[in-house]
């Protein structure tokens, strides 16, 4: 089971000038010209004497796999302490303690550097799992067992021992605390009266204002001594951070503040999870995707204290002569994932062969050769493809970089990501910027980048003119001609559009949006609405083409020769590649069409997982998208001026089974069934009128429920239900406990079975049961059987086992895969051949048929309409 990160819990200073949290307003949109600030690193020749601790900061630096880094709060001195891995912030001491690795969730001996980076010292002869600390003692775990030790590793003393695996320990008021998945104790700093606080699984807590923060399916506190438990909130959240009478948590795509007395909730837009939590001087400190989030406690103003966020993972391809090629895993390695990356050639949606095994971080091409960057030392490196020969170019550790016009543009990682200029014919650097910066990019003759406070700035190397800067907020852009495309983090994320000159700052989106990507005239963005929707448009439109749903799991998308490129994350870790001609990114929606009352607007649910997704309406005359439910949706009914759907919500959390409507005319929801059961993941339904009748797929009562939808009045209609089928002609199909197919009257009467063998429903009318009779308890596939209701007869359909999953019903007519495609009309019994030829499978997507077939080595798909 996965050990919690370790965290360093200090008592913070409180801010002595009130006036100094108050808040700030909105920079307007400017340029600015001739920035100067100074950001001179620290000076190594200083002593312990003469720098104030109180100023500065040590933590993980994620765009150097997390080694140890310190920085002044005001983003200046950047300095590596050690190459130690650290997953945390915490101020800085004289001493710095660590777990000596470079590994993701590793034990290794506990070590103490100083903070310059001198006189490392090995504190535990044993591997620890996770450590805190007092004023004078290490607490640390290893194995089933919490040792205590004096800040110079001496003086060893087991103060804990049990049976059990140890979670995590938390020390508070000199008192230990620590969790088991038998529930959460505490026991004084010296061994003394252990007690049991609470039973339970609690792998992750926290300590703080007296009080202990937990997750138990919703969020609780309780005292120190595991009194006056109080819920705080019933939200899908597992973690929370605590300043004085305030209360933090992250959920979606924002930091959440809610005063503890009044219930006053604010929050503000952080698209992305947060973890590691830290308070100084009014500002909140949080880990998010690969860089450090720097957030007033007032909600007031945010950040970017260090870090590139996702950019590694983007410019996953490149083309190299004629050859396209990707940066992949060779194999998952969670410990250290970056270094992971190896070059492969793409061929078609595949990865070809590996091209090398270098570590790759960031990539560019020039003059047929690959420049990239270290993902393990971060120097920079020219890669010949043809020979594997690799040389050395910039002796620095490099963060992102550019090649244009025979320089390479790059960010000195030593010299606190100034940017810098390497000219390639003559080994000459320049100096661009005095103040870090990130994301370079290239919009014909001018370079683009980000700087620390996250605007945008602006380089021309032909007049070699000091960059300017416009006052924006965000950390995703790209550049069309002279318009800049932007993701504004001062308005949820949302996509605008700003000339280079500072003029015209016009909102595009009003969604959040993932990512932009620029391609000759048109910029592509990925909007986070439900789903991934992919968009398109050029600086003369105002609004965005709507492309298509992409995968939740895709990693960056490239336009190379008219091609699209999509690399998306498989289970297993490593990446795929999408490849379509930019001409087929259209939309086919997939839609059941007995489920349609619109033929302007198809209804449907985008599967996320399989069998979940998104509800949305789309209009295929327009091109029009629009999400209809934003939780997560496994079936839907549309009955009247409603549509009836169920789904589960807080998924792996609360594991919330419901049934709701949405008004057509209104937009007005309703729930109309809720449970609360981590048993429960489906509810099958149908609505009949004013009665909607419903079943729990996945529970043991065997009940199909009937409710009134004006009276709310309930009822059971049987108690011996595996599964709800449908509801025909009056009466409600089911099948049973033991796997037969029954139905009963709607009001309850009159029970029949109507097969003795296991069997699985297909369809029925007035007269006519039709199913499949399973040849086995423990098998998928049987013969088709047309059972009359009234007299009892019984006729083969199909004679041949045929699978369930290789049937479909749709419009009164049955479609199936036996030696090609099938089609049998329930209403006249005639069967036509569809497709004559052996099919691997087929689905249907709205009016069409898609048949998977062989040619060859490879497989081949035919659109075949039902008509």
């Amino acid at each position: 089971m996965r050990i919690n990160k370790y965290i360093v819990i200090l008592m913070v200073f409180i801010c002595f000038l009130l006036t100094s949290c108050k808040n700030e307003k909105k920079v307007e949109v400017t340029i600015v010209d001739n920035e100067t600030t100074s950001t001179k690193s620290a000076d190594l020749e200083s002593t312990i004497s003469d720098i104030n601790f109180n100023e500065w900061l040590y933590f993980g630096n994620p765009d150097d796999n997390y080694k140890i880094y310190r920085m002044k709060t005001d983003g200046t001195g950047l300095t590596k302490i050690a190459d130690a891995r650290f997953d945390g912030i915490n101020n800085l001491e004289s001493w710095i303690y660590f777990i000596d690795t470079n590994e993701k969730y590793t034990p290794a001996k506990l070590a103490r550097i100083s903070w310059d980076g001198t006189g490392k010292e090995i504190l535990s002869e044993e591997d620890v799992n996770a450590f805190c600390t007092s004023e004078d003692y290490i607490f640390y775990i290893f194995e089933n067992n919490i040792y205590r030790i004096q800040k110079d590793g001496s003086l060893k003393t087991k103060i804990v021992s049990t049976e059990n695996q140890i979670y995590s320990v938390k020390y508070y008021g000199d008192t230990v605390f620590y969790s088991t998945d038998q529930g959460l104790f505490s026991i004084d700093s010296d061994g003394k009266n252990p007690k049991l606080l609470l039973e339970g699984n609690f792998t992750n807590f926290s300590v703080s204002n007296d009080r202990i923060y937990y997750f138990d399916n919703k969020m609780y506190s309780c005292a120190l001594d595991g009194s006056d438990e109080r819920q705080l909130f019933d939200l899908s959240v597992s973690e929370v951070f605590v300043v004085d009478d305030v209360i933090y948590y992250n959920q979606d795509e924002y930091l959440y503040k809610i005063n503890s007395y009044d219930g006053k909730t604010d929050k503000i837009f952080i698209d992305e999870s947060l973890n590691d939590f830290y308070e100084k001087d009014c500002y909140l400190y949080f880990y998010g995707q690969n860089r450090i989030w720097k957030v007033k406690t007032d909600l007031s103003e945010k950040k970017i204290f260090i870090g590139t966020g996702g950019e590694q993972h983007h410019k996953m391809y490149i083309k190299v002569d004629n050859r396209i090629f990707s940066k992949n895993f060779e194999s998952l390695d969670s410990a250290d994932e970056l270094s992971s990356y190896k070059l492969y050639e793409v061929v078609g949606d595949d990865m070809g062969k590996k091209i090398s095994d270098i570590a790759i971080n960031m990539f560019d091409t020039n003059n047929g050769n690959v420049y990239y960057t270290d993902a393990v030392d971060k120097k920079l490196y020219c890669l010949d493809i043809n020979m594997n020969e690799k040389k050395l170019v910039i002796d620095k550790m490099v963060g992102s970089f550019i090649i244009y016009n025979n320089f390479i543009y790059y960010t000195d990682m030593n010299d606190n990501y100034k940017l810098h200029a390497f000219n390639i014919r003559n080994s000459v650097t320049t100096n661009i910027t005095n103040i870090p910066v990130s994301n370079i990019k290239r919009s014909g003759t001018t370079i683009y980048f980000l700087d620390n406070k996250k605007r945008i700035g602006i380089y021309n190397p032909g007049t070699g003119n000091d960059s300017r800067y416009i006052n924006v907020f965000t950390t995703t852009y790209d550049i069309v001609g002279d318009i800049i495309y932007y993701k504004n983090e001062d308005d949820d994320g949302k996509l605008y559009k700003i000339n280079n000159d500072g003029s015209e700052n016009i909102k595009v989106t009003e969604n959040t949006i993932k990512d932009i990507y620029a391609n000759d005239e048109n910029i592509y963005y990925v909007e986070k609405n439900g789903a991934n929707l992919l968009y398109r448009i050029s600086n003369n439109q105002t609004q965005g083409e709507f492309l298509d749903i992409i995968s939740m799991a895709y990693t960056d998308m490239e336009i190379i020769d008219g091609k699209f490129y999509m690399s998306v994350a498989s289970e297993g870790g490593s990446y795929y590649t999408v490849e379509k001609y930019l001409e087929d990114l259209k939309f086919d929606v997939s839609f059941d069409m007995e489920k349609q009352v619109d033929d302007k607007w198809k209804y449907f649910v985008y599967k996320v997982d399989g069998y979940m997704g998104y509800l949305y309406k789309y209009n295929v005359d327009t091109n029009e998208i629009r999400l209809i439910v934003d939780k997560w949706v496994t079936d839907f009914q549309i009955e009247g001026k409603y549509i009836y759907y169920t789904g589960l919500d807080g998924i792996n959390i609360n594991f919330t089974t419901y049934i709701d409507r949405i008004n057509l005319e209104t937009d007005n929801i309703n729930n109309i069934i809720t449970f609360i059961d981590p048993k429960i993941y489906n509810i099958s339904f149908k609505v009949v009128g004013d009665h909607i009748y419903y079943s729990l797929d996945d529970s043991t009562d065997g009940c199909i429920w009937k409710k009134n939808l004006i009276s709310n009045e309930q009822t059971v209609i049987v108690d011996d239900s595996s599964n709800l089928e449908n509801i025909v002609d009056g009466w409600l199909y089911y099948q049973n406990n033991n796997k037969r197919l029954a139905r009963v009257r709607l009001d309850g009467s009159d029970k029949q079975t109507l097969t003795n063998t296991y069997s699985e429903f297909i369809y029925a009318d007035k007269n006519q049961l039709y199913y499949l009779s399973i040849s086995g308890e423990d098998s998928f596939k049987g013969i088709i059987i047309k059972r009359n209701i009234d007299n009892g007869s019984k006729e083969v359909v199909v004679n041949k086992e045929i699978a369930i999953s290789d049937l479909i019903v749709v419009n009164d007519k049955l479609y199936y895969n036996f030696e090609g495609i099938n089609r049998y009309d329930f209403r006249n019994d005639n069967t036509t051949k569809v497709y004559d030829k052996e099919v691997d499978y087929f689905s249907l997507v709205g009016d069409v048929l898609y048949i998977s077939v062989h040619e060859g080595e490879n497989y081949k798909t035919i659109k075949m309409p039902l008509q």
